[in-house]
């Protein structure tokens, strides 16, 4: 099944995205589904989709389990850390394992193994989890996996912290690849070319480590989880490229820089043993509009790039919306308010479907009505039920009763999948137009422009400047 963009969304398929309305309004090229949440009604929608010739990709369900297992060691993972970091009293990102003492090595490499005990009894066993994928009427799968790596990004528990080495984290790859090989020998025929194998990389190096082992194995189809990555909110001094540490000209978010290396890494290290990049990758867990746009340049010797996340629902239903118009950025609806509150002659002038629909329906104060309102900075309590703007600017209130906070959801969610949709296909636009170089230059401008070159636009300038010199 091959999309009309190079670059593509998948939706999950949720209360917010599965109506027909939002089908017809954006026009996806397929959705991603996961067990936690392939209920009966939602495995026939499957079923149809697949029909209609839509994309329906079968996620692997690894992703709740190991939130599952977090959960459990969570309390006992934060004091631990907390405690290493009191007693040194640096970002433990910066630590070598030598500043450690002996006990302290100990417990992280402890909690570290029991992470992984706990994830790994959890998963289904490969039959299983088949099953139930096939059971969505999948078009494609997302396969074989070690959620080690994740897990343990998840839970702080940094590379630099622990005693494993780089031959360790590759054989994770190799164990990975060669299940995926013996996988994809069971399923049905139509399915064998859809099958994707997740790879798994905590750094540039063990991202190119991984892309070879999956070269080596002859795995044409590969899925990255970048969710992880995109969790992280420590900063960073350094990152470790080709065997030794290099030190950045400022500390910088690790989510963004992480999310470029390894998706630049793992291409590398497949075309360096293969003499040419997968056929097809999809990133998972990758919804901010910049990344999206990034990680499609650097990949865009494959075939096909798709993405998926739970990102815009989630931002959607926390005030978070996406703007693509000058900049891929996220902004929050507070701000979006206290704009307009600031100068009566600003409007919301989005044109996707969902505002224009929702906007027609229920209009925003404007002229003397808006102006009665008083100017901003609008409140919390401004925005919920009963406050002085909910009705008058309900796009971007904080609904918390229905039908409100449905309508306003499904309003906000299509808005964001629809920025993330345009994003993906301007990058094929700029692939069609071989400029995607340029393209990249004038995200990364435009992000650091009207971010005013935060620290997280900062950082997503330093680590592509670093990536290109690789």
């Amino acid at each position: 099944m091959t999309h009309a963009s190079k670059f593509a969304f998948l939706p999950n398929l949720h209360e917010t995205t599965s109506d027909a309305n939002f089908r017809t309004a954006l026009g996806p090229a397929g959705f991603l589904l996961s067990p936690a949440y392939a209920t009966g009604p939602k495995r026939a929608l499957a079923g149809q989709l697949a029909a209609f010739g839509l994309e329906v990709l079968a996620d692997n369900g690894n992703f709740t389990l190991m939130a599952t297992a977090f959960d459990r060691h969570s309390a006992r993972v934060q004091t631990t850390l907390d405690a290493i970091t009191n007693r040194i009293g640096l970002p433990l990102t910066d630590l070598d394992p030598g500043a450690l003492t002996s006990d302290e090595a100990e417990q992280l490499e402890k909690l570290a193994t029991d992470l992984r005990t706990e994830v790994l009894g959890l998963l289904p066993t490969p039959e299983e989890r088949l099953a139930s994928q096939l059971r969505m009427s999948a078009t494609d799968v997302i396969g074989a996996e070690d959620p080690t790596m994740a897990l343990w990004m998840r839970a702080d528990l940094e590379p630099n912290l622990l005693p494993f080495t780089r031959t360790y984290y590759r054989s994770l790859n190799h164990r990975v690849c060669q299940e995926a090989i013996r996988e994809i020998a069971t399923i049905p025929n139509a399915l064998q070319g859809r099958y994707y194998t997740v790879l798994s990389a905590n750094s540039y190096d063990t991202a190119c480590d991984a892309g070879r082992e999956a070269a080596n194995a002859g795995v044409e189809n590969i899925a990255v989880g970048f969710g992880a990555y995109m969790a992280d909110r420590n900063y960073v001094g350094r990152v470790r490229v080709n065997g030794r540490w290099r030190a950045l000209e400022a500390r910088s978010a690790a989510k963004y820089l992480r999310t470029l290396l390894v998706a630049h890494g793992i291409q590398r290290g497949y075309a360096e043993v293969a003499g040419h990049a997968p056929a097809r990758l999809h990133c998972l867990g990758l919804g901010a509009p910049v990344m999206v746009a990034l990680v499609a340049v650097l990949s865009a010797d494959c075939e096909q790039v798709t993405f998926d996340a739970t990102s815009p629902i989630l931002d959607a239903a926390n005030g978070t919306l996406y703007t693509e118009k000058d900049a891929y950025l996220k902004i929050r609806t507070k701000a979006v308010v206290d704009t307009l509150l600031s100068d009566g002659r600003r409007s919301w002038t989005c044109p996707c479907p969902f505002c224009a629909d929702f906007l027609d329906q229920t209009p925003l104060a404007c002229g003397a009505d808006r102006a009665r309102l008083g100017r901003g900075p609008a409140t919390t309590a401004d925005l919920r039920p009963g406050g002085r703007l909910y009705h008058a600017m309900l796009l971007f209130a904080e609904p918390t009763r229905q039908p409100d906070r449905g309508r306003v959801s499904r309003a906000r969610s299509g808005h964001n999948h629809w920025v993330l949709a345009k994003v993906c296909k301007q990058a094929s636009a700029a692939y069609r137009a071989r400029a995607l170089d340029a393209f990249a230059a004038d995200v990364i401008q435009d992000y650091l422009r009207h971010s005013n070159a935060t620290p997280a636009a900062q950082a997503v300038d330093l680590g592509w400047r670093l990536l290109r010199r690789l």
